[in-house]
């Protein structure tokens, strides 16, 4: 349910240029935080575009419904139906993903093979292999997981797969990714903090030599910052891959 369009977004017919980017954040973000990030990449855009923003469930001011990656994926169809409805055609919506939000994108994408854009910024292939990732970093510091990952690598991901389905996560991006058609663009940080390079997209693809079409594009980066932020949460204007995705978005 989204409980209230986000007021980047007037009515299509008002709009002098009727695009719209709808930007789905991190996992825990507010639309605000995702307004700072995004808006910076849309400024620079000679087609200046629409954003639409949204809270996820538990978050901000959405309903406190449980969150599974069912409510996520509904979420976002809500976003795009509202698109949608407001009179922006459907090759003028485009999805932008950051981390847990480039796999909702992913599947909306998936839903929805008659939009526009794609953009999966530092998001993972699935969460089985995201939290096994985690769990080998957890392992320096705790000896209960340094144990447990003794166990076969297959046998550990499969629990861990097993134990996301009964709690009703289930976000295989890289299966969804290998079926969409159209312009895209991946991008993922070789030495991110939080989705390691083993369980990123963009690794995954490179692995799988999944054939990308004309107009998908497939970048990976190790971020140098003199900021304060870590690699996952850099700002994307601010790595060298920012103004290719930036270039993405206006041709």
């Amino acid at each position: 349910k989204v409980e209230s369009p986000v007021p980047y977004c007037p009515k299509a017919q008002e709009a002098p240029k009727p695009e719209i980017w709808i930007f789905f954040n991190g996992n825990g973000h507010l639309k605000e935080q995702a307004t700072e990030a995004f808006l910076p990449i849309i400024q620079g855009c000679r087609n200046s575009p629409h954003v639409l923003t949204f809270d996820y469930n538990q978050t901000g001011n959405s309903s406190p419904a449980k969150m599974s990656s069912k409510v996520l994926i509904e979420g976002a169809q809500a976003c795009i139906d509202y698109c949608k409805a407001v009179g922006f055609a459907s090759q003028n919506i485009h999805l932008f993903g950051y981390s847990l939000g480039g796999a909702v994108a992913a599947h909306a994408k998936a839903l929805n093979p008659d939009i526009g854009k794609l953009v999966l910024d530092r998001t993972f292939c699935d969460l089985p292999t995201t939290v096994y990732e985690v769990a080998k970093e957890l392992a320096k510091v705790s000896t209960l997981v340094k144990v447990l990952l003794f166990l076969p690598k297959c046998f550990i991901i499969n629990v861990i797969r097993f134990l996301l389905w009964a709690c009703q996560w289930n976000l295989n991006t890289i299966d969804i990714i290998e079926r969409i058609r159209g312009p895209m663009c991946v991008f993922n940080a070789t030495n991110d903090n939080v989705i390691r390079a083993d369980a990123s997209l963009a690794r995954a693809l490179k692995n799988r030599a999944v054939k990308l079409e004309p107009g998908q594009y497939v970048y990976e980066e190790e971020i140098k910052s003199s900021s304060p932020y870590p690699p996952h949460m850099v700002p994307l204007m601010k790595t060298r891959t920012g103004s290719v995705v930036q270039q993405f978005l206006t041709t």
